[in-house]
């Protein structure tokens, strides 16, 4: 199972080789997630009978269906799925992908998968990366709006500063006696009244930082997920100097070691939430910006712009579920362009597209 972005649903909405099943299984939490595992088996039932109907032969049917089947036969119960579950199946490129939040409850069978659902949850899912870090520990967050996670760290990333100290360790020293006894041949330090063990430590919480960035930097290699900074000033600043990545670096400032996962959840989603809003607020002074020759802004004009490919961006209503715009979106992207949703409040019209001539 793979998480959902903008990105999934191009790969998706390429041209496909085969029959297309798109199957939407909502999934519910607490004393409801018993009918979880019924309502993926309805739902493949349905998947089955649509193919069926369709002339295609058992065998190859049960092909297609085999992720579904995989997925039931190794989580009966259909647990621990942070979203619910969209599967792709048939196509070129088959797909299962976890969608934050609800879906429709839903099977269609056809030549391309039935993706609209997906537009406006990739849009606002904002999937963050989460680092609380200290001298003492650092942790990884995967979050979206709905739920959060602790991942491993990458290997060679280290777990606290400690680990980078090598020698002192080799020596047998314990974390009191780290600097006692290291000679040192900088002055710095002493000639500002400063011990010459500060100058050493701070030396090994620079190659602590550095050694998390490299890590980070591997781990998001390509990724536009947004990163959280979380921790003290001192170290979260300069752990941001060290990072070279394409995504929106964020902030938060504080102790705090002693938070868990929830606790986590609510300081990085606050942050995210602000960055979400100047986002929005961009692209509605991107709109204002644009002269009024490059704007579609009525549905016929905004298919016929998306088919020829001449879509920059197109921007959605929140809460706008009309075929005709979720298909512009789809043709938008299938063109490279982009999609966004905004506040409904921001646009004069369900949907308004920037061309690029």
């Amino acid at each position: 199972m793979i998480n959902l972005t903008m990105k999934r649903i191009e790969e998706l909405n390429r041209p496909q080789s085969e029959v297309c099943v798109s199957l939407y299984c909502p999934l519910d939490r607490g004393d409801e997630a018993r009918q979880n595992p019924i309502r993926l088996k309805n739902l493949r039932a349905q998947a089955r009978k649509l193919l069926e109907e369709a002339g295609h032969d058992q065998a190859r049917i049960e092909g297609w269906l085999e992720p579904v089947n995989d997925l039931l036969d190794r989580n009966p119960r259909v647990t621990g799925v942070a979203g619910s579950l969209a599967f792709f199946l048939g196509g070129s490129q088959p797909r299962t992908l976890v969608v934050p939040g609800s879906v429709p409850e839903e099977v269609r069978v056809g030549s391309s998968f039935w993706l609209a659902p997906l537009l406006e949850a990739a849009d606002r899912s904002w999937r963050y990366l989460a680092v609380p870090i200290s001298q003492n520990q650092v942790r990884l967050f995967f979050g979206d709006p709905y739920h959060v996670q602790q991942v491993d760290l990458p290997e060679g990333m280290p777990s606290k500063l400690e680990d980078v100290i090598v020698w002192e360790k080799s020596a047998g020293l314990n974390s009191g006696q780290l600097y006692s006894n290291r000679p040192s041949s900088s002055p710095v330090g002493s000639a500002h009244g400063r011990n010459p063990s500060d100058h050493v430590h701070e030396e090994f919480v620079s190659r602590y930082l550095r050694q998390v960035a490299r890590g980070l930097e591997e781990m998001l290699a390509n990724s536009q997920v947004p990163v959280v900074l979380i921790g003290v000033n001192e170290l979260t600043t300069a752990l941001r100097e060290e990072l070279d990545l394409e995504t929106p670096i964020l902030e938060v400032h504080g102790n705090f070691d002693h938070k868990g996962p929830e606790g986590i959840h609510s300081l990085a989603w606050e942050r995210i939430q602000r960055l979400a809003a100047e986002r929005q607020s961009e692209l509605r002074q991107l709109l204002d910006e644009t002269p009024p020759r490059l704007l579609a802004t009525r549905i016929d004009e905004m298919a016929e712009a998306a088919e020829q490919g001449r879509i920059e961006r197109m921007l959605v209503a929140r809460g706008c579920h009309q075929d005709s715009v979720e298909t512009s979106a789809l043709e938008t992207l299938k063109h490279s362009g982009e999609v966004s949703y905004l506040e409904p409040d921001l646009l004069a019209t369900s949907a308004v597209a920037i061309l690029r001539y």
